[in-house]
């Protein structure tokens, strides 16, 4: 056995670190989304005069990745936290 060989234990723990990374990064990534998200909606929101609400989100403000009804859940939960921490309503 070579310094190089690895066991097909040594190769499924490697293998599961990269996952765990790589879902840490999509998750990461879906974070980021979801801020930016909710940032330019709720700026949206505010300039338009606009009530949230699902279709508000997809029709008016133009949301149309697949990943819509997640983004739209984060979007209105960081809303609905940061509101609170304001104490401004949201309507």
């Amino acid at each position: 056995m070579s310094k190089y060989d690895l066991t097909s234990e040594e190769i499924e723990i490697i293998q599961k670190m990269r996952k765990e990374k790589e879902k840490e990064k999509e998750n990461r990534e879906l974070i980021i989304k979801a801020l930016k998200t909710a940032a330019q909606y709720e700026e949206w929101l505010f300039y338009n005069g606009m009530g949230s609400s699902f279709s508000t989100f997809v029709d008016d403000f133009g949301y149309q990745d697949k990943d819509v009804r997640l983004i739209y859940q984060l979007v209105e939960s960081i809303r609905d936290d940061i509101m609170a921490e304001v104490n401004i309503s949201r309507e």
